[in-house]
C-alpha cells in the first residue's frame, strides 16, 4: 500500500542517508586528516594573570567520541546539503577537537536543519537530519567500533538528535553496555521530578560523580542575573518533569568552571555576536579561564538549569550581551565552552573507570 501511495505521489519516498563509507561524510576520523586536526596551542587566564601551557602528551586513545554538532548551517535552505564548510570546521574545532586528549574522534557530516530554518526562513526536516546521525553511527558501530567504548558528544541541535539516538537506539540494548558517557549540552533533557532516569533518555540515568559510567552529563546555560523567562527556549519542563542539570565543575568537586574559548572569536548563531570574554590578547589559539566563572544548578517554579557569574566586569557584561542578543537562549551560544575544560576532564576520568571495569 505503502508503495501504491507513493507512485501516486501521496506520500514521499524516503531520502538515503549519506555515505558514510565515504571520507567525504566526516569532519573527524582517527584515520584521516580532518577539522580536529588543528592548533591546539592553550593560555591560561586566571586571578593570577596569564601564561602559556604547554601541550598535553598524546592520547592513548582506548576509547572513542562520537560527536554530533550543533546548528551552524548558514545554507538558504531548511538542511544542509551535507558538504563541508567553514561553519562546521569553526565549531568542530572549538567544542570536539579537545577530546583527541582522550579519545579517537568521530563526527560526521550531515544534512542538520539550517539557521534559516530556526528562522523562519526556510522549513527544515529534522527527519532528515536524524536519519543521517543515526547512520553514521550504525555505520561507525559496523565499522569501527570493534567493542569499544565510546562516548557521545553533542550540542543543541546534535545534543538533541542524540537524545532520540539514545533512547531509541542505545537505551536498554546491549551496546548500551559500550556507553562510557553522553555529554549532550544545550537541549532541554527531561526527566521526571525527583528521579535521574526515565525520561528522554531511557534507562540512561543522569551522571552523580565524576568517575561514574554509562551516563548522562546534561545542561542548558544562562546567567545567574538572567534566569529563563517564561518564553524561553530552553530550561522549562511540563508537568511532573525538570529539565537535566549536572553542573561539570560540582561533578568534579571544584569551586569554578574551567571554560575553553578562541583566542580570535568569529561571530556566532543568527546574533552574529562574537564570543570574546576577555580584554586579554593571547597569542596562542585558545584561552583557558580557571577560577573566574561560577555556577550551580538551579530549580525555580518549573525552570532547571546551569546558573553562571563572574566577578570580573568584563566576563559579566559579555554574559548580558549574550543574553539580550538571543532572547530567551540565555548563554546558549557557549553551553559548551564555558566547562570544556570540565568536560574533557570528565571524559578523562570517565574513560578510565570504563576501562577499569571492562579491560579486556
Amino acid at each position: 500500500m505503502r508503495l501504491l501511495l507513493m507512485m501516486m505521489g501521496l506520500v514521499a519516498a524516503p531520502v538515503a542517508a549519506l555515505d558514510y563509507s565515504s571520507p567525504e561524510s566526516w569532519l573527524c576520523r582517527p584515520d584521516a586528516t580532518g577539522p580536529c586536526d588543528t592548533d591546539m596551542s592553550l593560555s591560561e587566564i586566571s586571578p593570577g594573570g596569564i601564561r602559556p601551557l604547554p601541550a598535553p602528551p598524546p592520547a592513548i586513545a582506548a576509547i572513542d567520541c562520537f560527536y554530533v554538532y550543533p546548528t551552524v548551517s548558514r545554507q538558504p535552505t531548511g538542511n544542509a546539503d551535507g558538504t563541508l564548510t567553514d561553519d562546521e570546521r569553526y565549531v568542530v574545532q572549538q567544542q570536539f577537537a579537545r577530546y583527541g586528549e582522550v579519545c579517537r574522534r568521530f563526527a560526521p557530516l550531515y544534512r542538520q536543519t539550517t539557521i534559516a530554518s530556526v528562522s523562519g526562513a526556510a522549513k527544515g526536516d529534522t527527519a532528515l537530519a536524524y536519519a543521517d546521525v543515526k547512520a553514521a553511527w550504525n555505520h561507525y558501530l559496523a565499522n569501527d567500533n570493534r567493542g569499544r567504548g565510546v562516548i557521545l558528544i553533542g550540542h543543541s541541535q546534535g545534543a538533541r538528535h542524540l537524545k532520540r539516538l539514545i533512547a531509541e537506539e542505545i537505551s536498554g540494548k546491549p551496546v548500551q553496555r559500550q556507553l562510557v558517557a553522553a555529554h549532550v549540552i544545550g537541549f532541554n533533557i527531561a526527566v521526571p521530578q525527583g528521579a535521574v532516569a526515565g525520561g528522554d533518555l531511557g534507562q540512561v540515568p543522569l551522571c552523580a560523580s565524576g568517575a561514574e559510567t554509562g551516563c548522562a552529563i546534561a545542561y542548558v546555560t544562562f546567567a545567574e542575573a538572567f534566569p529563563p523567562p517564561r518564553t524561553a527556549r530552553f530550561g522549562r519542563a511540563g508537568p511532573g518533569m525538570r529539565i537535566a542539570c549536572t553542573n561539570p565543575s560540582a561533578l568534579l568537586g571544584a569551586p569554578s568552571l574551567t571554560g575553553i574559548f578562541p583566542s580570535r572569536p568569529r561571530p556566532a548563531g543568527s546574533a552574529q555576536l562574537a564570543l570574546r570574554l576577555t580584554d586579554e590578547q593571547p597569542a596562542t589559539a585558545s584561552y583557558r579561564l580557571t577560577g573566574l566563572v561560577t555556577a550551580r544548578c538551579v530549580e525555580a517554579g518549573n525552570a532547571s538549569y546551569l546558573a553562571v557569574q563572574s566577578p570580573v566586569p568584563r566576563i559579566a557584561q559579555a554574559f548580558e550581551r549574550m543574553d539580550s542578543a538571543l532572547p530567551g537562549w540565555g548563554l546558549h551560544l557557549i553551553d559548551m565552552n564555558i566547562a570544556l575544560g570540565d568536560l574533557i576532564e570528565l571524559a578523562r576520568r570517565q574513560s578510565a573507570a570504563w576501562l577499569g571495569k571492562n579491560a579486556r
